[in-house]
């Protein structure tokens, strides 16, 4: 639904045989972007249905052929979208962010139970087979010691035309900005990693730092999230995520992971290195009468197989066909960890709107699952 430019990308993923998918139909207001999209990236023996106009969107969720809808639009339209493909009886991948905030996304989730369909964000390097090697990883205290804190960046350059034009940059469409476009992915993978080593109740949010546009949109934030275990423990033993997205910077994807005893890094952690999937191990110590340091690096390469996208089109696949899907645990945790970032993201706008103010996330508008 849609022919942003992501919709290329997720096209070819959904076409590659290892997807567990088949696309049948393309809607777009434009004619001549959903032409131009199935002539470029869809295999050149497959008829594809094309929905133009101002009624595709409607046309499309009518469609009998259809089970289910990707979502790309600008976020103010997915609330609406969303549950009206819902209610059609499809399955719905949505982009991120998955709302205008948490609330929104919760009724989402509720009506997807209600109709015994699923619905997920289309955050890709969750499903990478990297993800879930260097979460394993990171579990083993005796090696990597206790995981104390991340960092991460996440930004791109975007010229003068993007800032004042983009949707990204709209406050009618994405008014979230590269919060929600970029820091997505820091908040997400800080979840996954932080719930994995028994931290998962986020305790407080605070924008440190943030420009916006002319459209008060933000266009360069830099954050700060705590974690604690839930169990009472003082907060000397909480875990940090602090975070930079940005609109304004050269390309950077560095996420890293601070162990006690060792360090994991990924410098392409949101769009792999076309040559390999990888994430190196870092270690160094100072030698007697800490005259120099001493560096050990230890890179870990990931067996091939298909690419992220593919794994998440395949997921989302086989979560959609379980009879039993809001019962399977894997399905449910992708659920909730979208959910819990939109309730990050929702915080941290908040920050921003009270002056950096720092956000206690156990008052802040807390949604408890059915």
């Amino acid at each position: 639904m849609g022919a942003a430019n992501i919709a290329r990308k997720n096209l070819v993923a959904i076409c590659n045989s290892s997807s567990a998918c088949e696309i049948v139909a393309i809607a777009s207001r434009s004619s001549q972007k959903a032409e131009s999209l199935v002539q470029n990236y869809a295999p050149k023996d497959k008829q594809i249905l094309i929905f133009s106009g101002e009624s595709s969107y409607s046309d499309l969720l009518e469609c009998d052929l259809i089970d289910a809808v990707y979502i790309p639009l600008p976020t103010t339209l997915k609330m609406e979208w969303t549950m009206k493909a819902l209610l059609a009886g499809k399955h719905v991948l949505c982009e991120k962010p998955v709302a205008s905030s948490a609330s929104e996304y919760k009724k989402m989730i509720d009506l997807a139970k209600a109709q015994g369909k699923y619905i997920m964000d289309g955050a890709m390097f969750v499903h990478n087979i990297r993800t879930h090697h260097l979460l394993d990883f990171i579990s083993h205290k005796d090696v990597f010691g206790d995981v104390t804190r991340i960092g991460a960046s996440f930004t791109f350059l975007g010229d003068d035309d993007f800032l004042s034009n983009n949707i990204r940059c709209s406050q009618d469409c994405d008014f979230h900005g590269c919060l929600g476009d970029l820091g997505w992915y820091c908040i997400q993978f800080a979840i996954l990693v932080f719930r994995r080593v028994g931290y998962s109740t986020i305790k407080t949010a605070q924008v440190t730092h943030c420009v916006k546009n002319e459209d008060q949109v933000p266009i360069d934030v830099t954050c700060l999230v705590t974690f604690g275990s839930g169990d009472g423990i003082e907060s000397s033993r909480d875990k940090i995520l602090s975070f930079h997205s940005s609109f304004c910077q050269s390309l950077s994807q560095r996420f890293e992971i601070c162990g006690s005893k060792k360090s994991l890094v990924m410098e392409d952690a949101v769009l792999p290195n076309s040559r390999s999937v990888a994430y190196q191990v870092k270690s160094q110590e100072l030698t007697y009468i800490d005259q120099f340091s001493v560096h050990e690096t230890d890179t870990c390469e990931i067996p091939g197989g298909p690419v992220q996208e593919v794994l998440m089109w395949r997921n989302f696949s086989n979560f959609c066909a379980n009879e039993n899907k809001w019962d399977d645990p894997n399905a449910t945790s992708v659920s909730s960890v979208s959910l819990e970032t939109q309730r990050v993201l929702d915080a941290l706008m908040k920050s921003i709107e009270q002056n950096y103010a720092v956000i206690n996330m156990i008052d802040f508008e807390t949604i408890v699952e059915n």
